[in-house]
């Protein structure tokens, strides 16, 4: 059992920037806007908090208040614009559990928010270069339903080459590897 006492006796406004950081992850980490609005409003309810969620893909509007107060005594209304999103479903799954452990009281609300805020550290080089090799593998699997040894599909079209080609020069097109690092030459690390 843990000595930490429950994320509920933290104060309001605390309680309140975890939300917020939540939702801004659960969004550009790309969760569906149901699953974000309902486990916002889940976990506010764990909180102590009411929070009404309205999502768009470039914006959230988040309005909390404090149960134990009268009615539009210390409402809260945070409108945050976000970029739209990717799907980043390592980075996503780690936000669920660092939400679920906040709230099994296995860590301390302000070392979740901490948490939440240390997924933004960039990928190393060996990330990008599994990523390739991944694009890769992906490619060359499409790639066997060709004709052995020709590598042409039966109806005419290069399918294991050309997509292989662009599984590895799509990471590079938007400028997050060189050319080097994908084809493994020593020396030749992150750039364009």
């Amino acid at each position: 059992m843990s000595n930490l006492l429950p994320p509920t006796t933290t104060s309001y406004e605390a309680r309140i920037d975890f939300v917020v950081e939540l939702a801004e992850r659960l969004h550009l980490y790309g969760t569906t806007a149901q699953r974000l609005e309902g486990a916002l409003i889940a976990v506010a309810q764990r909180l102590e908090l009411e929070c009404e969620a309205w999502t768009s893909p470039t914006a959230l509007i988040l309005t909390f208040s404090d149960p134990l107060r009268p009615p539009g005594d210390r409402d809260t209304t945070r409108v945050i614009r976000v970029p739209p999103g990717e799907n980043d479903l390592h980075r996503l799954s780690e936000t669920d559990r660092i939400a679920e452990a906040v709230l099994a009281n296995e860590i301390d609300l302000i070392a979740g928010h901490a948490a939440l805020r240390a997924l933004d550290t960039p990928r190393g080089q060996v990330w990008h270069a599994m990523q390739v090799l991944g694009f890769g593998l992906a490619a060359g699997s499409v790639g066997g339903g060709a004709k052995v040894g020709t590598g042409v599909a039966p109806g005419g079209v290069s399918t294991g080459g050309g997509v292989a080609a662009i599984g590895v020069m799509g990471p590079m097109s938007v400028g997050r590897i060189s050319w080097g690092a994908a084809v493994g030459v020593p020396g030749r690390g992150v750039g364009v």
